[in-house]
This record gives structure tokens, sequence and C-alpha cells, in this order.
């Protein structure tokens, strides 16, 4: 019987962050300041989210509502 193993990237919260932004982005810095949504809005055809609704997530925030962005999703 052999033993194999799997590879670990990044931390517990970035991990898959950090494997797949390269390939999306360009680059791995997930705890760096991203891409605006007004950018990646006018610059993309199709947007897919998966797990993730903006217009309901940025209701919620770490300590406030995180409502800033919102103007954005409603156009």
């Amino acid at each position: 019987m052999h033993g194999n193993s799997v590879g670990t990237a990044g931390d517990y919260s970035t991990g898959a962050g950090q494997t797949i932004l390269p390939y999306v982005l360009g680059s791995t810095e997930v705890y760096s300041q991203g891409t605006s949504w007004e950018i990646i809005l006018k610059e993309s055809e199709n947007i897919i989210f998966w797990a993730s609704d903006p217009v309901k997530n940025l209701q919620v925030g770490w300590n406030c509502e995180t409502t800033k962005p919102m103007p954005t999703w409603k156009n």
C-alpha cells in the first residue's frame, strides 16, 4: 500500500483564491486592493457568480453594512 498526499496552497481563507486568481486576474494578491466593480463591469462581456449574490452579500459587513458599491449593481 502506498500513501499519497494532497498539496496545499495559501491559507485557510485564501487557498482557493490564490490558486484560481492567476488564471482569472493574473495575480495571486488576494490581500491587496482589487479591481473596482465599475471597471470589471465595463470591461466584461459576461460575469458569472457561484455561491455569491453581490446585491445580498453587500448588505452584510464585518462591522456594519457595506452598501457603498450598491449603486453599481442597481444599473
